[in-house]
């Protein structure tokens, strides 16, 4: 798994969500290219990845993974601290998994990435 959020807090919090999940190496990211690095360093299942970044966002690192073979069909799930209607419509047009909105609700989180690794709930 792989987390990419330019908040430290924020990434910190997301991953402690994660962790007691155990689905594997959980990896983090400061910026959308350090994730785009980490991807290229392979062993991602999924990201789970802030709109909001410098440099490279959330939205522009899901592009650039959908634009290649390699990434295509890894699942994305976006998270957003703005709830408009018009960011997550957004959020939907672009080929991403799932979309959760901030302030991360942890059993809401672990239900979408499940889904979206076609896992079932425990």
């Amino acid at each position: 798994m792989l987390v990419a959020e330019d908040t430290p807090v924020m990434r910190e919090l997301i991953c402690g969500l994660l962790e007691p999940l155990e689905l594997g190496r959980l990896l983090q990211a400061a910026s959308g290219q350090d994730a785009w690095e980490l991807l290229e360093s392979g062993g991602v299942d999924v990201v789970v990845a802030d709109w909001l970044m410098p440099g490279m966002n959330g939205l522009e690192l899901l592009d650039r993974m959908r634009g290649d073979d390699r990434f295509a069909a890894v699942p994305f799930i976006m998270v957003t601290g703005v709830p408009d209607k018009r960011v997550l419509g957004q959020c939907g047009a672009y080929p991403a998994t799932d979309c959760i909105l901030k302030p991360v609700d942890g059993s809401e989180l672990k239900r979408k990435l499940l889904k979206a690794l076609g896992r079932p709930r425990s």
